[in-house]
C-alpha cells in the first residue's frame, strides 16, 4: 500500500514535469527577440509613401494610355485638348517659329495660360528666334515673320501675359523695328493698339518715326439721305443735315425718333455669318483680322468683313 501511493506520487510529479517543459518551449519565442526582429526589420523596410506614389504613377500612366494624342494646336477648339497638348509642349527645346504662333493663337482662343508652359518652354524659344531676326518673306520656317510676331503680341496681350513676359515684348518691338519700313499701315495700327492694351507703349515709340506707306486702307464713304422720313429702323432720315455720330458709330441712337441729325439707310448695321457687325465706312477690325475674333462682339465700332473661303 504504501510502496502503490510512493509509485503513483512519482508518476503524478514526472507528468507535471513534461506538462511545464512543453509549456515553456511552447511560448519560448515570447521570451526571443529573433523573429521580432525579424518582422520589425522587414516592416521598416516598407516605405509608406512610396506606396501611394507607386499608385499615383500607375494611374497617371493608365490616364495617359487611354486618353488620345492632342491635335496639332491650330486644330484646339477645347480647353482639355490644350491641356492635353500643353503637357506634351512641357520642356521641348528650341520650338520653331511657326509652332510658337500656333500654340500662342490656340491659348488665346480656348483662354489658356500656363505660366510653367509659356515662360519656362515657349519664351526661351521665342527669344532665341527674335534675336535672329524677322524673315524678309516665307523662308523656310526658322525665323518669325512679322504677321507671325504680331500674332504672338496679340495673343500674349490677349491672354495678359505681358507683365510675366517683359522680355519677349521688348525682342519683338527690337525686330519689328529692324523691319519697321516695311510694316504695313495695317500692321502699325495694330502693333500700336497691341502694345498700348499691353502697357507697353514705349516700346513701339519708333513708329512715331516711320515714314507713311501711302497703303492706308480707303473707307466706303456714305451718302446721306437723300429722302425726307425714316429708315427701316425707325430713325428720322433728313437729307442735307449732318449724319448722327452715335448713329455712325455704333448703328444706335439714343435719341431715336426725335434725333434731329440724319440716320442714312445705308450705314443700317448687320451682322456677319459669326454675328460681328459689318460697317464698310469704318476702317476693319485689326484685331478681328489677325486673330479670327473680336471680343467686342456686336459692340465693336470697326469693320468686320466676311472671310473670305479657303479653298483646297
Amino acid at each position: 500500500s504504501t510502496a502503490r501511493a510512493a509509485a503513483t506520487a512519482a508518476a503524478e510529479k514526472e507528468e507535471k514535469d513534461e506538462s511545464e517543459d512543453d509549456g515553456e518551449a511552447r511560448f519560448a519565442w515570447m521570451d526571443s527577440g529573433d523573429e521580432a526582429s525579424e518582422i520589425e526589420k522587414q516592416v521598416s523596410r516598407v516605405d509608406p509613401f512610396a506606396l501611394f506614389s507607386d499608385a499615383e504613377d500607375k494611374s497617371q500612366e493608365h490616364r495617359r494610355q487611354k486618353l488620345p494624342p492632342p491635335p496639332p494646336p491650330k486644330e484646339v477648339e477645347t480647353l482639355a485638348q490644350m491641356l492635353r497638348l500643353a503637357e506634351v509642349l512641357h520642356g521641348q527645346k528650341d520650338l520653331q517659329p511657326g509652332a510658337l504662333t500656333d500654340v500662342c493663337i490656340a491659348s488665346v482662343r480656348v483662354r489658356f495660360y500656363d505660366p510653367a508652359l509659356f515662360q519656362e518652354t515657349l519664351a526661351p524659344s521665342m527669344l532665341g528666334h527674335l534675336k535672329d531676326g524677322l524673315a524678309q518673306e516665307e523662308e523656310d520656317g526658322s525665323r518669325f515673320t512679322v504677321d507671325q510676331v504680331l500674332e504672338v503680341v496679340a495673343a500674349l496681350a490677349g491672354l495678359n501675359a505681358a507683365g510675366a513676359l517683359p522680355e519677349v515684348f521688348a525682342s519683338a518691338a527690337r525686330a519689328l523695328q529692324a523691319s519697321g519700313e516695311r510694316l504695313t499701315s495695317a500692321q502699325r495700327k495694330l502693333l500700336k493698339e497691341v502694345y498700348a492694351a499691353a502697357g507697353r507703349e514705349r516700346d513701339v515709340s519708333f513708329l512715331s518715326f516711320l515714314v507713311p506707306t501711302g497703303d492706308e486702307s480707303q473707307t466706303h464713304k456714305v451718302k446721306g439721305s437723300t429722302e425726307e422720313g425714316f429708315n427701316s429702323e425707325g430713325l428720322p432720315t433728313r437729307p442735307g443735315v449732318r449724319v448722327c455720330e452715335n448713329y455712325y458709330k455704333t448703328g444706335t441712337c439714343k435719341m431715336g425718333r426725335l434725333c434731329r441729325m440724319d440716320h442714312p439707310e445705308a450705314m443700317r448695321v448687320i451682322m456677319n455669318s459669326e454675328g460681328f457687325p459689318i460697317r464698310p465706312w469704318v476702317q476693319a477690325c485689326t484685331y478681328y483680322a489677325r486673330m479670327g475674333t473680336c471680343d467686342f462682339r456686336k459692340t465693336c465700332k470697326w469693320h468686320h468683313p466676311e472671310k473670305k473661303a479657303s479653298h483646297g
